[in-house]
This record gives C-alpha cells, sequence and structure tokens, in this order.
C-alpha cells in the first residue's frame, strides 16, 4: 500500500488564511514597477510561447502548449510554504 507524503489540505481555508499572515520579507526593499533591487527576481506576467497564422489553431502548436500549461497549473499543498501576497 502507497502512503500519502502529507496530509490532505483544505486548499480554501489555507487560502483565506493568508489573509492574516505576515509577508516573509521587508517590504521596504520590494521590487517596485518590475525593476529589481539587490537579490530580488521578478518574473514576466507575460511570455510569448510562440506566433500562429490567422484562422484555425495549429495543430500541436503554441495555442496547444499554452491549454497544456494552464491545465496542468497546479496549487501548492503545504500550507507551511503558503505566504501571503502583498495588495498592491
Amino acid at each position: 500500500m502507497r502512503w500519502p507524503l502529507l496530509p490532505p489540505v483544505d486548499e480554501v481555508s489555507v487560502l483565506y488564511g493568508l489573509h492574516d499572515r505576515e509577508v516573509n520579507y521587508d517590504p521596504a526593499g520590494a521590487p517596485e514597477g518590475g525593476r529589481p533591487e539587490g537579490h530580488w527576481h521578478v518574473d514576466s506576467s507575460a511570455t510569448l510561447i510562440g506566433r500562429e497564422p490567422p484562422g484555425d489553431p495549429v495543430p500541436d502548436g503554441p495555442r496547444a502548449t499554452a491549454c497544456i500549461l494552464a491545465s496542468q497549473y497546479e496549487f501548492c499543498r503545504r500550507p507551511d510554504s503558503a505566504r501571503r501576497v502583498p495588495e498592491w
């Protein structure tokens, strides 16, 4: 029999619980306007996967890749690693 590595997690409760948590960094050193300072790494909110010609999606083309990536997105299942996202 295979045992789970981690206990079941109620994702909704964990997400609601983030509101009361403190951030785990100094907000004064946070990047502003996408400009990193010090050791910060700022990911882009948009990535070009590829281009397709006008018309129907190309089989196995960039749209298919994007669909796979979006369908495989998951939330972290370790509640102790979840942190509050700063309000902008």
